[in-house]
């Protein structure tokens, strides 16, 4: 059961839990927890938390209470301030105790999730509108200093859900077998259906941050200063992919308003590593630290912009997948999302994260473990190097179609 209080002890990193947090938390009142262990949970984590693998030990006999969970806390990088800065954490708290109690596939049990109370939502938006309002040489001299203006709060998360065993996860450097492609498809087709047009959209507390990002002023400005350098070092991009990026920059104002109209609940980060593949052939959907609302271009775009294997074939891969989706949502009853609107959608998606891994890519350095093994990597170049083949020749259409009310 999710719960936001001043609570007297949150733990914010795996040494700070105890068997009587652990009792207290997880416990029927009638078993008690003797001891447990931690470990590695597996691949793809850690960019922005920490996430621990507990064995628990109950004095129970045959007790029904779990005796494996996932403890997630928020990173200890530099970049915490920008991640509770798009809501990365309380977010996930928040779908848990609400939207995610609908979910049509299946997600982690939340054991416990709690946090200290934050911003109220509407100084919160008062707040990103005058960051947005900044001048762009301001924003430029920001953006360099960003992860040290943008400071981390005090404020404790702490999330308690199943732990999955025996999954298969494929880490953003790894090749994605077509058939879980496929699964991916389809399962983003029903969660998208069950959404569709909920009037709960524009007011639940999950979905009040915009999809794609809360301060476009800083992202211009850090593409301004940043993108000769992100070409120089990132092999086999060209003038053509510049041109695309460069209409994102642009237009980026008219881009995020088109990505936040609230046509569905999204994902947003429904990347290949945040989908538990099992050996039956199920996928379970984790990490919802991103959830918003918008057209589900987003979400198929993104899954397939960190998926679909660069080269030749990136792109008549990429349509088939959108085929494979879209069949999938019409046959779950969404009849006003055209294939034609889906492929634009996309397009306008993949140029927006093109543009976006400039600023991941040189200010958000490392954080992504690619193997469990506690190296990490720098997740804006992992993610351009699938990205490139992906991008379109043509400059997409900002769609008028303003969305559902």
């Amino acid at each position: 059961m999710a719960k936001e209080a001043l609570a007297e002890f949150i733990p914010q990193t795996p040494d700070q839990i105890t068997a009587e947090w652990l009792t207290s938390t997880l416990g029927d009142g009638t078993a008690r927890v003797t001891g447990f262990t931690t470990g590695t949970p597996g691949s793809g984590v850690g960019f922005s938390g920490i996430t621990t693998k507990l064995t628990i030990d109950w004095d129970a006999k045959e007790s029904t209470l779990p005796s494996e969970v996932l403890a997630k806390f928020p990173t200890d990088m530099a970049h915490r301030g920008l991640t509770e800065q798009e809501g990365g954490y309380e977010r996930e708290i928040w779908f848990y105790e609400g939207l995610g109690r609908d979910m049509p596939v299946r997600i982690p049990v939340c054991h416990h999730a709690e946090m200290d109370p934050g911003q109220p939502q509407e100084k919160r938006r008062k707040s990103a509108h005058r960051m947005n309002r900044t001048p762009a040489p301001i924003a430029r001299f920001a953006a360099k200093r960003i992860t040290k203006l943008v400071r981390a709060t005090k404020r404790r998360y702490v999330v308690l859900i199943e732990y999955i065993a025996d999954a298969r996860v494929t880490p953003l450097d790894k090749t994605v077998p077509r058939a879980d492609l496929e699964a991916m498809m389809r399962v983003l087709a029903k969660i998208h259906a069950r959404y569709w047009r909920d009037h709960r959209l524009p007011s639940d507390p999950a979905t009040s941050y915009d999809t794609a990002s809360q301060n476009f002023k800083f992202l211009q400005a850090g593409y301004d200063l940043w993108v000769d350098d992100f070409f120089d070092r990132t092999p086999g991009l060209e003038d053509q992919h510049r041109v695309v990026m460069d209409w994102a920059q642009a237009n980026l104002d008219q881009v995020l308003v088109r990505l936040n109209e609230p046509y569905t609940l999204l994902h947003g980060d429904a990347r290949s590593d945040n989908m538990l593949f099992l050996d039956d052939g199920g996928l379970v959907v984790i990490d919802f630290g991103t959830i918003s609302s918008g057209p589900p271009g987003w979400d198929v775009a993104y899954a397939m912009s960190a998926a679909v294997e660069p080269g030749v074939d990136a792109r008549t891969t990429l349509d088939a997948l959108a085929d494979v989706y879209h069949h999938a949502l019409v046959a779950e009853g969404v009849t006003d999302y055209s294939r034609e609107t889906l492929g634009n959608d996309i397009d306008v998606v993949l140029c927006f994260l093109g543009h976006r891994q400039v600023l991941t890519a040189m200010v958000m350095e490392g954080g992504y473990d690619t193997d469990g093994a506690g190296e990490t990597a720098n997740l804006g170049d992992l993610w351009m190097r699938k990205i490139i083949d992906l991008l379109p020749k043509e400059i997409p259409i900002l769609e008028t179609d303003h969305g559902p009310c």
